[in-house]
């Protein structure tokens, strides 16, 4: 018998042993959790995808870089300078320091996002997508290295939201946190805000026909380059928000969005690139199959679940889950 074969036939026996519903079904809330993170960063990249044919390769970077905004401006409100290294916040922050702080770190993402778009890809709107790419790369590995520079490259604890850190809600066996719940409402409702905004206004109609048609999109009046650069802000707000929420998850530290973005990319594939309700269903998807295969899968193999879920996809439904072809017309 080979190696794989010996493998899979191992993990078969080991997880019809070790098998119940209860840990089954914890295992899927857990995927709840992770997944609404997932989701979020997903919006994200689908929205900048579906506005400009632009695949932004450096969200996680992005993402990191304005949670650590986010600790600064809490930090700044209770007189601790975070860029020591020895420097710590409370575990839990209330609401009158961690919204101030969410605001001026979405209003810091914005106009990011407003002068990514002005002045490093408006002028390249000729060039080719992959020019384009190449650019969203060079900022990640910019704010990557920014972010080791200002902040040290020391992992550090995020604080979580006083509110939300509250006894669990039973379900019977099973519980769900307030944080988790919390995330996944916010997932839905940015979903949905973002569906009604490009199915029903006039903006989001003709960010869709930008993606489809610039040249046309101009021809009709449209302002091209100032859509673009709504849609870049209001994508970046979305990592603001997902690497804030995710932050308290994980050990804060420059390069803990690599895991997170790699299965939100999965996560936009799985669901459609061009679809927003495909990005919460794929994000979810995913946290729950990256979960159970964490549980019930070898470690080794975990790793590669996100992997194999892309090519799938890409093999059998180049679309996505809920992904529709969009005609070019040149």
């Amino acid at each position: 018998m080979g190696y794989f074969p010996m493998v899979l036939h191992s993990t078969l026996n080991a997880t019809a042993e070790g098998f119940d519903w209860i840990t089954l079904g914890r295992n899927i809330i857990n995927g709840f959790s992770f997944g609404s993170i997932y989701a979020l960063f997903a919006l994200g990249l689908v929205l900048i995808h579906k506005s400009s044919d632009v695949v932004n390769f450096g969200h996680g970077e992005m993402a990191m870089f304005f949670s650590y905004i986010g600790l600064s401006l809490m930090g700044l409100l209770l007189g601790v300078n975070i860029s020591k290294p020895a420097a710590e916040l409370p575990s839990q922050l209330g609401w009158e320091v961690f919204l101030p702080a969410l605001l001026g770190t979405l209003l810091f993402a914005a106009l990011m996002g407003l002068g990514i778009e002005r002045f490093l890809l408006r002028p390249l709107a000729k060039a080719s997508v992959l020019s384009q790419v190449m650019v969203t790369i060079g900022i990640g590995t910019l704010l990557y290295g920014l972010a080791s520079w200002l902040w040290k490259a020391e992992p550090r604890a995020y604080p979580r939201i006083e509110a939300v850190s509250g006894p669990p809600f039973q379900l019977g066996e099973l519980a769900l946190t307030r944080e988790d719940l919390t995330f996944l409402s916010v997932a839905i409702v940015m979903a949905s805000g973002l569906f009604l905004f490009f199915r029903y206004t006039m903006v989001g109609i003709a960010l869709r026909a930008i993606a489809q048609n610039p040249f046309a999109a101009r021809l009709m009046g449209i302002n091209v380059g100032r859509l673009n650069g709504l849609a870049w802000a209001m994508a970046l707000m979305l990592a603001a928000l997902a690497g804030m929420l995710a932050a308290p998850k994980l050990q804060l530290e420059p390069g803990m969005m690599a895991d997170v973005a790699v299965k939100s990319f999965a996560a936009a594939v799985l669901g459609g690139i061009n679809s927003l309700s495909g990005a919460l269903l794929g994000g979810l998807l995913i946290g729950i199959i990256d979960n159970l295969a964490g549980f019930y899968l070898p470690d080794g193999l975990r790793a590669t679940i996100a992997f194999l879920i892309i090519v799938a996809v890409l093999t059998i439904k180049p679309h996505g889950l809920l992904g529709k072809p969009l005609p070019k017309k040149v």
